[in-house]
């Protein structure tokens, strides 16, 4: 099998002006000796390889590169968004990036010594320390953001309905974390352990969006993913004949979709600015992840009053599920309009956030103190554990690969272990119970039996569409019987 051949930053743009210049894919694919889906692939990423090129030395006479060009190129752009975010950068920590992004670009043969890093930092005028970028922030960009309040935020402000802003962020989840010494783990490494939760409402603090779920076997949002959830809300908008703007990071994963888009408009917040802009920041994660790291230990409260497995505590589905619950019934639209005002969108006056993570904090607080009771805390406080997911990785910048890298892209299942399906009969109790349970408590509003009702219709409807396929496969299957 031959060796697969990986162009240089400076060969992909001459590649692209071929292009340009009329040339057909099929005889430039034969001319630099690559299959014509990796010119394909290098079209669409036009944008980022321009960027890629610009970004190394402009003014150089002569383009110097190194052997493993896209393993530059991935880390160069990993620099960058790291760098944004303001999280501190280690020459260690970019080796071991480097080696990464060689594994999974197939550079078998790719080292990440310290010569190769020297290297690097040379070719891309890298510092020996590559720091957050606040100072930088404060001293040369205060113009900018002004520039940007003034135009871009007014003008979008004086568009559109407070209905039709959105903003939406991410966030790090470590989802199955308990506070014993045999769950503590370091790091980001344990993919399977945490999710990324993309988050978000509009300025009048209306929680629209539906939940869903996209696996990546790193738990990050890609830039794909992230196209896809925006397409088809893009398509939801159009299906309203709605137009709205939605305000979104400075992420260079993010600039390539806005020509894709036809009812949303894309609003990016200026570079460098960390979360001063967003109101998702302003307070509604921290109050999403301390309501659901409630849930989780009123679980684990649950599971060792009742003697019942540790492991069962909370799966990816039940994380899914509370996190649902806590979005639709827990985070007020009170809570979301007053981080709107907190981003500088609105001014409101209302009870302070504060006060609400006050609130939510000590009930958090009281579950600690009993677990802490049990036994079952070693180890760790309290703060460590509600910081335990703070900075982590949660967006992967898009690496420019051709077609046949994709194609071996590993496609790993979740391997979160699905529980057993109930049987209808234990559909059926289980409505039954709930009912029963329901009717022992006083005050209980008629549109939570109605709701209970519906849900119980719903079952008996899919649970006869079953019954029907299975006979008439089962009448199909004797008949072929009878006929042999």
């Amino acid at each position: 099998m031959s060796k697969r051949k990986s162009l240089s930053i400076v060969e992909k743009v001459a590649l692209l002006k071929e292009v340009e210049s009329g040339i057909r894919k099929k005889d430039i694919a034969l001319k630099y000796g690559i299959p014509p889906s990796t010119v394909s692939t290098i079209i669409k990423s036009r944008e980022f390889i321009i960027k890629a090129f610009e970004d190394y030395a402009p003014d150089r006479k002569r383009f110097k590169t190194g052997h493993f060009e896209n393993v530059d190129e991935a880390v160069l752009q990993w620099i960058k968004i790291v760098r944004d975010k303001n999280i501190p950068i280690s020459g260690p920590l970019i080796k071991k990036k480097a080696l990464e992004f060689a594994n999974r670009l197939g550079e078998t043969e790719f080292k990440a010594s310290s010569g190769w890093l020297e290297k690097f930092r040379k070719r891309h005028g890298l510092k020996e320390k590559v720091f957050p970028v606040e100072s930088r922030r404060m001293n040369n960009e205060i113009t900018d953001e002004d520039n940007w309040v003034s135009s871009v935020l007014k003008r979008i402000l004086e568009s559109y309905h407070p209905d039709d802003i959105f903003n939406v962020d991410q966030t790090g989840l470590f989802y199955r974390y308990l506070p014993n010494n045999e769950n503590h783990f370091s790091g980001s490494e344990n993919y399977r352990e945490r999710i990324t939760v993309l988050i978000g409402a509009n300025m009048s603090g209306i929680k629209s969006l539906e939940v869903d779920y996209r696996y990546d076997k790193k738990a990050l949002i890609t830039p794909d993913i992230f196209e896809e959830w925006l397409l088809n809300l893009d398509e939801k908008m159009n299906s309203q004949k709605r137009k709205i703007a939605l305000f979104v990071d400075n992420f260079p994963g993010h600039s390539n979709i806005s020509s894709k888009l036809l009812n949303i408009k894309l609003i990016f917040f200026p570079p460098n600015t960390n979360s001063k802009w967003q109101p998702m920041d302003q307070g509604v994660i921290t109050n999403l992840k301390l309501y659901y790291k409630k849930c989780i230990l009123k679980r684990l409260i649950w599971v060792l009053d009742n003697e019942q497995n540790i492991d069962k505590v909370i799966d990816l589905r039940i994380c899914i599920g509370i996190l649902s619950k806590v979005w639709e019934n827990d985070i007020s639209e009170s809570t979301v309009k007053y981080c709107f005002a907190k981003a500088g969108f609105i001014d409101f006056s209302n009870k302070s956030i504060e006060e609400e993570d006050i609130d939510i904090l000590s009930q958090v607080e009281q579950c600690w103190e009993n677990l802490q009771t049990k036994g079952f805390i070693e180890g760790i406080s309290l703060d460590q554990f509600l910081d335990i997911d703070e900075g982590v990785i949660i967006s992967e910048y898009p690496i420019i690969e051709d077609s046949e890298q994709n194609d071996k892209e590993d496609t790993e299942e979740n391997e979160t272990v699905e529980p057993n399906k109930p049987s209808k009969k234990e559909m059926i109790t289980a409505f039954e119970t709930i009912r029963r349970g329901f009717q022992f408590y006083e005050g209980i509003p008629e549109n939570i039996f109605h709701a209970l009702n519906k849900c119980e219709h719903f079952h008996d409807e899919i649970s006869s569409k079953v019954m029907l396929q299975q006979d008439i496969l089962l009448d199909f299957l004797l008949q072929k019987y009878n006929d042999i």
